[in-house]
């Protein structure tokens, strides 16, 4: 079992050490531009390219911390908020604009899942991923219709192989081997070029939302956003998550209520084994308890038909899930004899699964197929994109850029029925 909380209390203690000797001018530092409003983005299964990072609005990122781990591609510790300070289940929400002054990408603080999973006794939580309900393009990118965004673990680079923090591959099947080059958000300044995803240090990208509502433009901290809430609305739209170490907590996917502050279970840890095993083993087969327990969901894309209330019924009949999940490297299987045996093949943390349902309500996953190719086990993404690691750990979509208009979703705002609970929680948290 991964030492969750052990690298938890020493992402705590180095990164508020770190918080407390720059904090004030991280303050005076602070800034966001707005995005405006792109009313349509094109699709095309043949298309190439991708929409640009500073024209899509409603961005945001969780961040983990790899220096702090042995082996990065199997634990998560050190969510941060805007400023860059450890802050545990801390989204956050950034323009990816270059900034007049510095040329780094503003920020402010998204939503706070923490204080909503207490009632859960989840002991420091770290975000590993992050989707909205009704993911915009999720269709369209089973369909290969739009262009797939993905970061990868270390996306910083280990060995100094810095090159992206989100990847982006378009429907073209020839461009895969034309330019499998195709940065979409670069690491920020003096780190590397470009706006990247903050103006404060991040280590890694480790979750990824877009096409949410815009948080407002600002200077010098002179904002009233607080936790993706301004006043009686909100400026974020991560309303899924996923946790790291799914089986401590017995979910994969979280669901979050943007009205009240409250979570609950949408998809149970238990439906992504049994999805999981009959994708690798086949149906009838299981792993033994360790490679079950190892099986933990760290990049998202959601299409959740039903009503969006944690406190409503779990996953439904026509419910989606693109998802990824942590490597496994030697994953065990039970023998006919009730014995575990070594199942014969790795799962490298690589592979997109598309989860859906039959009509008995079972789950069942498929390889998610985009690019000209299959995203299993076989197609080395590392190799091919120029990454140090094959685990992808984050997963959305954005268009292609010459193809047929769809209309973008209109990133309004929504008055808040029950915003003095979500304000408790953030009262709670501050004090």
């Amino acid at each position: 079992m991964r030492t969750q909380n052990l690298w938890g209390k020493v992402a705590f203690s180095l990164a508020a050490a770190g918080f407390l000797s720059f904090g004030h001018v991280a303050q005076a530092g602070d800034y966001y531009s707005e995005v405006p409003y792109l009313a349509t983005v094109k699709i095309n299964p043949e298309g190439e390219g991708a929409t640009p990072v500073g024209e899509v609005y409603g961005k945001e990122y969780s961040n983990t911390d790899f220096s702090l781990v042995t082996d990065p591609r199997l634990y998560n510790t050190s969510d941060h908020d805007a400023f860059g300070a450890f802050d545990p289940a801390q989204v956050v929400s950034w323009d990816g604009i270059p900034n007049p002054v510095t040329g780094n990408s503003g920020s402010v603080d998204g939503f706070d899942f923490e204080p909503a999973l207490l009632q859960f006794n989840v002991d420091i939580p770290q975000i590993d991923a992050l989707a909205n309900r009704q993911d915009f393009l999720f269709n369209q990118i089973v369909r290969n219709e739009a262009s797939l965004l993905f970061s990868m673990t270390a996306d910083l680079g280990i060995s100094g192989g810095t090159k992206s923090r989100v990847h982006f591959e378009d429907p073209d099947p020839v461009d895969l081997v034309a330019d499998p080059l195709d940065i979409w958000a670069l690491p920020q300044i003096p780190t590397g070029p470009g706006a990247g995803v903050n103006h404060h240090p991040v280590q890694d990208l480790d979750a990824l939302e877009v096409w949410g509502p815009e948080p407002s433009s600002h200077e010098n901290g002179d904002t009233t956003i607080r936790e993706g809430y301004d006043g009686g609305s909100h400026t974020a739209d991560a309303n899924r998550f996923s946790l790291d170490n799914d089986s401590v907590t017995g979910t994969s996917v979280w669901a979050y209520d943007i009205a009240t502050g409250t979570v609950g279970t949408w998809i149970p840890h238990s439906v992504i084994v049994e999805a999981v095993e009959d994708l690798f083993l086949g149906a009838g087969l299981d792993f033994d308890r360790q490679t079950r327990d190892m099986i933990d969901v760290d990049g998202t894309m959601a299409r959740d038909v039903g009503d969006s209330s944690p406190t409503a019924p779990i996953y439904g009949l026509n419910d989606e899930l693109l998802f990824t999940i942590d490597p496994i490297d030697q994953p065990m299987m039970m023998s006919a004899t009730g014995g575990p045996v070594p199942a014969g093949f790795s799962i490298d943390g690589g592979e997109i699964m598309h989860l859906t349902f039959d009509a008995s309500g079972a789950p069942v996953a498929t390889f998610l197929k985009h690019g000209g190719h299959t995203w299993d086990t076989a197609f080395e993404v590392g190799k091919t994109f120029g990454y140090e690691f094959e685990d992808v750990d984050a997963l959305e979509a954005v268009g292609v850029l010459e193809g047929d208009d769809i209309s973008t979703p209109e990133p309004s705002t929504m008055v808040m029925i029950g915003l003095a609970l979500a304000m408790v929680g953030f009262a709670w948290r501050r004090n």
